[in-house]
């Protein structure tokens, strides 16, 4: 997926439309490789039975691997339709609470947790913001885990060829080569982080990954992004006749999508 740069104004206005199309994004969005979830669990040392905040779970998708594990989880979204798609999986997983409710706004009470984690959510939140509140609710020895996926450089075969298609229905957007790097992007994550004097350094930690579409599949994918979510619905709808008329003729309806999965890892810092 392209990288997200959030604008402050944005914001709120951005993080709504996702709600709007819960069930395609539940159906639809890639989860998270079973190594980086085993990997958050590893370095947090998060004990059995350890209690977890989630910062934006969405429908759930990053929170069900940490509930079969045994984790007790508060998890916080502002949607209420991603929020009643999230109630709906954790049936049968017991100590999951899911809050409707801004995470800027959620109050936890006097309320700790071993490990806060968030999954292509927190750029969401304000970073002056969401990292004080995270430290703040983590006991001492606790720790963050903000992690997503996105499209590795440089675009090749498919995601190259349909760069004309985009510069022909958007001559005014910018292509992958103008965008961040995947480093640029990486860093900066991690600079959030240090900019915010609540954590030690981080670590990132890379999962590359792929995973193969048909021309649907890849289509209803893409109509879940952020960037289409905002495009007036007849130019979506060239965009996506494009994209799906190159899959058809020239790659016979199928194509492997590459991903990088990155985790950002830090521990509270610890006050002297």
């Amino acid at each position: 997926m392209k990288p997200v740069t959030v604008k402050e104004s944005e914001r709120d206005s951005m993080r709504t439309l996702f709600d709007a199309i819960a069930r395609a994004y539940d159906a639809h969005r890639p989860g998270y490789p079973d190594a980086l979830i085993a990997d958050i669990v590893k370095l947090s040392s998060i004990p059995a039975g350890g209690r977890i905040l989630e910062v934006g779970c969405g429908t759930g998708q990053a929170t069900l691997p940490f509930a079969q594990r045994g984790y007790e989880i508060v998890a916080v979204e502002m949607g209420e339709s991603m929020a009643a798609i999230a109630r709906q999986k954790m049936r049968e997983v017991p100590n999951v609470e899911i809050v409707t409710a801004k995470f800027e706004d959620w109050e936890p009470g006097d309320r700790k947790f071993d490990l806060v984690i968030s999954a292509t959510a927190f750029h969401w939140i304000a970073p002056q913001t969401g990292y004080p509140k995270a430290a703040k609710v983590l006991r001492p020895g606790g720790a963050i885990a903000i992690f997503s996926n996105i499209h590795p450089h440089p675009f090749t075969g498919y995601f190259e060829r349909v760069q004309s298609v985009y510069r022909e229905v958007l001559p005014d957007n910018k292509g992958p080569n103008e965008w961040p790097t995947v480093e640029q992007v990486i860093e900066g994550g991690s600079e959030e982080i240090r900019a915010s004097r609540c954590f030690d350094e981080p670590s990132v930690h890379r999962y590359p990954w792929s995973q193969e579409y048909d021309r649907d599949a890849y289509l209803n994918l893409m109509a879940t992004s952020s960037f289409q979510l905002n495009l007036e619905e007849s130019i979506r709808k060239r965009l996506q006749d494009g994209l799906g008329r190159v899959m058809d003729e020239e790659y016979g309806g199928r194509v492997t999508h590459p991903y990088l999965s990155v985790l950002h890892f830090a521990k509270r810092m610890v006050r002297s």
